[in-house]
């Protein structure tokens, strides 16, 4: 037999619990009120493009997607077909999805088209609060969304995340994420015991090696996920160093920058490359130039050599 709580129930127990005593499943209709549609939405509109395509007909024809006589006409053409699933099976979101677009990159780049600029929504806030109030210690879920993350920097830019999925499921990467989790535990821990005014050499000393340690696993974090084979869309790419420049500007400086030299007239900056060869030994090299406000900024890149530097004026 099963007991059911109801929601007053729910917040008394809810409130009872201690840390680490519940986690969250989260589904697809959880995204819904930020304007993602859900799998069994997607599956109709997979059905309407296939069929569509397949006919020559304008998707307009059939804008309603929740229409009955739509859906019917829809589901009566694939019903004739053999090899399909039936209608409300858990296969239907697989096969119509594989079957709309053959190619594992272009659902990728569907998914991440459907994600984009997407705003968590109360209720991700709400949650988001819970995880900062260590409430809550794991979320579980299948959407491909970055809903939670980002109602997490909402409510607290600082607040450490673990993600782990089946992107960076790498044996080193989740190794590290674990390390990382780790010492972000016991960084915790020792600011708990300076707030209650527990300070003297020792916590010093061990606040600056966990602080080193994390800085040098989120290094290693950075050149394990980079070995993955994955192919990244303009966006994904434009997304990361915008977030990084925000929130660890000092971190992505010390991988990317190898140098700054001021001089009187301009400042030059030279970037890190994994190459070694001379560029006074290579053919040529490019210059572009940019006008940036009231200063120019020439931009060298060499071709196929290891030095890429951007002079700009002062």
């Amino acid at each position: 037999m099963k007991n059911y709580m109801n929601e007053n129930q729910f917040i008394r127990n809810f409130s009872a619990f201690q840390r680490g005593d519940v986690d969250i499943f989260l589904g697809a209709g959880a995204s819904l009120s930020s304007g993602i549609a859900t799998g069994g939405a997607l599956v109709w509109y997979f059905k309407r493009k296939i069929y569509c395509s397949e006919n020559n007909i304008s998707e307009d024809r059939f804008k309603d997607l929740n229409s009955e006589n739509n859906q019917k006409i829809l589901q009566e053409y694939f019903d004739a077909k053999t090899g399909y699933p039936e209608q409300g099976s858990s296969e239907e979101y697989s096969f119509y999805f594989e079957k709309c677009y053959s190619s594992s990159h272009a659902r990728k780049d569907f998914i991440d088209t459907l994600v984009a600029r997407r705003m968590p929504s109360l209720g991700y806030l709400c949650l988001a609060l819970l995880l900062v109030d260590s409430k809550v210690d794991n979320i579980w879920t299948t959407n491909f969304d970055e809903l939670v993350e980002i109602a997490i920097r909402q409510i607290d830019l600082a607040f450490p995340i673990n993600v782990i999925s089946s992107v960076n499921a790498h044996p080193n990467v989740v190794a590290l994420q674990k390390q990382k989790h780790n010492v972000e535990r016991a960084l915790e821990n020792i600011m708990k015991g300076i707030e209650l005014g527990i300070m003297n050499n020792t916590t010093a000393k061990r606040m600056q090696e966990l602080e080193s340690q994390l800085a040098n696993i989120e290094k290693q974090l950075i050149i394990e996920r980079s070995k993955s084979n994955i192919q990244l869309s303009k966006d994904q790419i434009y997304k990361f160093y915008s977030d990084a420049l925000r929130l660890e500007a000092p971190l992505l400086v010390e991988l990317l920058v190898d140098k700054v030299t001021l001089y009187n007239e301009k400042i030059v900056i030279q970037y890190k490359t994994p190459l070694s060869i001379d560029p006074d030994d290579m053919s040529g090299f490019l210059i572009c130039r940019h006008h940036l406000g009231t200063n120019n900024c020439a931009k060298r890149l060499y071709n196929n050599c290891n030095q890429i530097m951007i002079e700009m004026k002062i």
